[in-house]
């Protein structure tokens, strides 16, 4: 049902809505700044990518390596 860049793609989603918001403030200003300015980097990357991998996912279903999810199977009862 979905290929490996299906996968890639989820991934990068969850780094987008789970990497966090703010900053603890005792880290002091200056990394405070440069841990806000990675954290929305990481974010909006993580964003682009998922959507980059979605798409190829679409147009190539590559499954011969990696860590494809939601397979499916189908069976019957024998006659």
């Amino acid at each position: 049902m979905e290929g490996y860049f299906g996968t890639v793609g989820y991934q990068f989603e969850g780094m987008h809505r789970h990497l966090p918001r703010t900053v603890p403030s005792g880290l002091g200003r200056w990394r405070a700044g440069r841990a806000r300015v990675l954290l929305g980097a990481a974010r909006g990357l993580g964003l682009l990518l998922a959507g980059l991998f979605y798409r190829l996912d679409q147009e190539w279903k590559y499954t011969r390596t990696g860590y494809p999810k939601n397979f499916m199977i189908i069976a019957g009862k024998p006659r």
